[in-house]
């Protein structure tokens, strides 16, 4: 999800401090050490590469 406007740490960081408490999982196309660490300081549980998370959701929606 992007946010016009914002980064995306700065998009997390308002989800991470949402009453819900949600469990934030970044996905970014080809993450880097240095995307993961600032997704994680900005509140993600984890940052993981877009391909495999798209595979991860095809596979659940059986498309």
């Amino acid at each position: 999800m992007t946010v016009p406007d914002l980064k995306s740490t700065d998009v997390i960081a308002k989800l991470a401090a949402g009453p819900s408490n949600p469990q934030i999982i970044a996905v970014h196309d080809t993450p880097t050490d240095e995307i993961r660490a600032a997704a994680r300081a900005a509140g993600a549980r984890m940052c993981l590469p877009t391909a495999a998370v798209a595979g991860s959701v095809r596979e659940l929606l059986g498309v």
